[in-house]
């Protein structure tokens, strides 16, 4: 499958997502979205209701709907608040670009690996409890 752009909403402020065969990638600026070499990224803590909106976004898609029975073994992963973001390490894969040229991030991540990250990060929304 090609991927599809998907025309982002207004809750997702600036996360876009593109959905792929088997994967989708969550893009948006440097600003808000900072990646490591391989499998780290992270987010401010005050974009999570943005990067929630665009996970929803995710779900509701038919690739993903389709791509529901494989859910599959998530692999070792890390997901932790620290100084005011959150940092995810082991669930997604990040695509490290030149600041210079390219100030747009992508992090790619598996269908199978989606609920396990959402239901991860929603930990860190306001009035949740560990």
């Amino acid at each position: 499958m090609m991927g599809a752009c998907l025309e982002p909403t207004p809750q997702m402020g600036p996360f876009t997502v593109e959905m792929r065969g088997e994967s989708f990638l969550l893009g948006c600026h440097r600003d808000h979205l900072a990646i490591a070499p391989d499998h780290e990224w992270s987010i401010p803590i005050g974009q999570l209701p943005a990067l929630v909106a665009a996970f929803d976004q995710v779900r509701a898609h038919p690739a993903y709907v389709a791509a529901l029975p494989d859910a599959g073994r998530a692999p070792w992963y890390q997901i932790e608040l620290r100084e005011q973001r959150i940092h995810v390490l082991g669930l997604g894969r990040a695509y490290l670009g030149d600041d210079s040229t390219r100030p747009y991030k992508t992090v790619e991540v598996e269908y199978r690996h989606m609920q396990l990250l959402q239901e991860e990060i929603a930990l860190f929304a306001p009035g949740a409890s560990a």
